[in-house]
């Protein structure tokens, strides 16, 4: 990480991708393209690069989780699957802000954002295949945005997540089918964006947000801060 070579163009092929987003983003968003990139890339076994990606395909009421892949490290990205997609009014957002992560037992799990609030429960999809194909997506009981996922060394499944709150849950088992009840982290913060990485064995690293009242009379900033937590299994 020294030094950095680029940037380079990188062409990405989704051949029924909206080329606006829908609906029309709102003027704060005007540079959202209609498909993004978000959070993670996986190396698989065979040295192809797992993305995922989301946005709208035409026809498209809500957003589309999809998996991406790349089999020339990165300058060429294609379409490889649909993560999930539901039209269904009570489904919020649909399927958005998506993070992968491998689990103890060789899957790769995909949690996803449908919404904020009560009744918008983070979703979860597993694929046994390297991204080919996908479970229905399901509910893991927690209310939130923007998830990030790690595997630890420990075998201990960590996933990060805000709004309301900035918290994180576990599963011991690794699997991404135990997960524990949430943690709250720090009570407050504002965008609920969260961050997490392991810096040490069963060490993690979680980046949230938080207002600041810097004196200057201009209201409160948008700060970053960081808090170190050990996990360890019993």
């Amino acid at each position: 990480g020294k030094t950095f070579a680029g940037p380079i163009e990188v062409t990405v092929n989704m051949p029924r991708a909206s080329v606006e987003p829908i609906p029309k983003a709102e003027p704060k968003y005007g540079q959202f393209i209609s498909m993004r990139f978000w959070r993670s890339v996986l190396e698989l076994p065979n040295g192809n690069l797992l993305a995922p990606v989301y946005g709208w395909w035409a026809g498209d009421s809500k957003y589309r989780n999809v998996a991406a892949i790349s089999k020339d490290q990165g300058l060429t990205f294609d379409y490889l699957s649909t993560v999930g997609y539901d039209p269904d009014p009570g489904l919020g957002e649909g399927y958005h802000e998506s993070v992968l992560s491998w689990t103890s037992a060789g899957d790769i799990l995909c949690m996803m954002r449908v919404g904020q609030g009560e009744g918008q429960p983070l979703r979860q999809a597993r694929s046994t295949d390297y991204g080919r194909t996908w479970s229905k997506p399901v509910g893991v009981g927690v209310a939130s945005v923007d998830p990030d996922m790690v595997l630890m060394s420990n075998g201990v499944l960590a996933c990060s997540y805000g709004r309301p709150g900035n918290n994180i849950m576990f599963d011991p088992t690794g699997t991404g089918r135990k997960w524990q009840e949430q943690i709250r982290v720090y009570d407050g913060g504002l965008t609920g964006y969260t961050g997490i990485r392991e810096i040490a064995p069963g060490k993690l690293l979680y980046v949230y947000d938080r207002p600041f009242d810097d004196g200057s009379g201009h209201g409160l900033a948008n700060t970053l801060r960081a808090v170190e937590i050990t996990v360890e299994r019993k």
